[in-house]
């Protein structure tokens, strides 16, 4: 399954999050953790050119996995 982000007016702080618009992605997998008892729904993607990777709320090694 792939999924894709497009281009919209808030470009710029969605590519320093380190998504680049215009860009298909690879869904891995969609989940729902319970996070300070709320539910939190996430997606795990892939980006196939391998540059950038996702630098906000819940990026790899956050501490909100613990």
């Amino acid at each position: 399954m792939t999924c894709g982000s497009t281009d919209q007016d808030n470009s710029k702080e969605v590519e320093k999050a380190g998504i680049i618009t215009g860009h298909a992605y690879s869904l891995l997998g969609a989940y729902a953790v319970n996070y300070q008892g709320r539910e939190v729904r996430l997606v795990k993607l892939r980006n196939p050119w391998g540059e950038k990777e996702w630098s906000g709320n819940w990026k790899d090694g956050d501490s909100k996995f613990q």
